[in-house]
């Protein structure tokens, strides 16, 4: 692997808000405090700084009354990429070493993460939540890529207004969304149909240009900002500002598979970014782990198209577009794979899937492969979480007999990537390092002195 990672503490003092460091710790805004509580090494003794003026302000004590709680102040760190990886990286994740403490009052430590940073507190934090004895080499927390919440649904799919501002860092102005530069929007793809309508509110420098924002499709570069089912309302607020309201329902997504770009009007689309559908697991634990997944089974045969070339045939359909959901198994049956092996691959502009590279393998399950009994199961979930994507489906050693393919976002943690230090092109701020992680130590009247804070093992996929 060529990969580097390093961790990185936020402070929030005097703006720096990445230090370099070796090891996790839980620490104050400004002070780095040891646990309350040290390692097994100590037999138990407590040792809670080496700084007397640091222990005696910063400690956090064991309360006298033995139903009270005390915390500490959340330590705050992200991994970031420095060396890039052959690919890139996916399924950044980290467990506690060991088996969880028999104690019952030993001290509990608590694990969360956030796309945004917020000031440390010793008080009940509202990010880490979740007991990190919760979590295992088999079933480990995730870290986040790319802007997403990590072990809870997203929040932004619940978010349905944004500001919109125009600002330069340096290389001309580009979008930001209620304060956050070039995020992607993600829109829940609801299942029952009803529509999702989000309003866009007018806070660049010309509060009174109603031409704000614009919207194009990524694949044919048409703008659709002047398409009345799309933009259903625009006006002024109350506050005198102006609004755009949209609404995105099944059909406008199965017409727009790859989502669609916000933008500054008359400069390119790289000055927004993606607004994409999100599909909603039906049932999904921590991690993100689907259970109890449909199988839906596609017929495959191979015919002579319009113009005499063999094509894909699915369930009967001239080699359809496929749009493919992270909860459902998809068994593809393939009556002529002894002619026409079929496979999934990663470039759509490839013609065929000659090139073993090519070929989307994780996810992916081949039985009987070559003949005319080849049978496929494709999970989507597992495509993503190894930081593949299937793009397209095609012939091994015939070209163009099949058609490009959408895999719709997962909601939840485990297929977000890092691909290259400070970011991706399109989006340098969304991209080359992981969210916040938070960690707080909770301790009560009851907590007995001893070995709590387990080893953290942080670990990741390169591909």
């Amino acid at each position: 692997m060529s990969a580097r990672l390093e961790l990185y503490k936020y402070t929030g003092k005097d703006g720096d808000f990445g230090t370099h460091v070796e090891s996790l710790g839980l620490k104050r805004i400004d002070t780095c405090v040891p646990s309350v509580y040290s390692d097994e090494h100590l037999n138990g003794e407590t040792k809670p700084s080496d700084d007397a003026s640091d222990c005696a302000t910063y400690c956090i004590y064991r309360p006298d009354d033995p139903e009270c709680k005390a915390y500490s102040f959340e330590c705050v760190f992200k991994l970031m990429l420095k060396d890039p990886p052959d690919v890139q990286l996916s399924n950044v994740r980290l467990y506690p070493v060991g088996p969880r403490p028999e104690e019952p009052d030993t001290a509990r430590l608590y694990i969360g993460n956030s796309v945004e940073y917020h000031q440390p507190t010793n008080t009940k934090s509202v990010i880490a939540v979740n007991d990190i004895w919760d979590y295992s080499k088999d079933h480990p927390f995730y870290l986040t890529v790319a802007g997403n919440s990590g072990q809870m649904l997203d929040y932004r799919l619940t978010n349905t207004s944004y500001n919109v501002e125009w600002k330069d860092y340096g290389f001309g102005n580009v979008m930001v969304m209620n304060g956050v530069r070039q995020p992607m929007i993600p829109i829940p793809n609801k299942q029952d149909g009803t529509p999702v309508k989000v309003t866009f509110f007018n806070h660049t420098f010309m509060p009174t240009e109603a031409d704000f924002i614009r919207f194009v499709d990524p694949d044919t570069g048409i703008d659709i900002t002047d398409d009345e089912e799309f933009v259903i309302d625009r006006g002024v607020a109350e506050n005198n500002v102006q609004y755009l309201t949209i609404a995105v329902d099944m059909k406008f997504m199965m017409a727009h598979p790859k989502g669609i770009i916000y933008h500054i009007p008359q400069f390119p689309p790289t000055t927004g970014y993606f607004i994409s559908w999100a599909l909603l697991p039906s049932q999904a634990e921590p991690g993100g782990k689907v259970t109890d997944k449909l199988v839906e089974t596609v017929d495959v045969q191979v015919k002579c198209g319009p113009h005499g070339h063999p094509e894909y045939y699915l369930n009967g359909a001239r080699k359809p577009m496929l749009t493919l959901a992270p909860g459902v198994i998809y068994h593809f049956i393939n009556h002529d794979g002894s002619r026409f092996p079929m496979r999934f691959i990663k470039d759509c502009r490839i013609p065929n899937a000659a090139d073993v590279n090519n070929i989307v393998v994780d996810g992916v399950t081949v039985l009987n492969g070559g003949t005319d009994q080849e049978e496929i199961f494709v999970d989507p979930e597992i495509t993503l979480k190894h930081g593949a994507c299937i793009n397209a489906y095609e012939a091994v050693c015939e070209m163009n007999v099949g058609n490009s393919a959408f895999v719709h976002p997962i909601c939840m943690v485990g297929n977000y990537n890092i691909c290259r230090p400070m970011g991706s092109i399109y989006n340098p701020m969304l991209a080359g390092e992981t969210d916040y992680v938070y960690l707080q130590l909770e301790i009560d009247g009851k907590t007995k002195p001893g070995y709590c804070v387990p080893d953290i093992k942080i670990e990741y996929d390169e591909n």
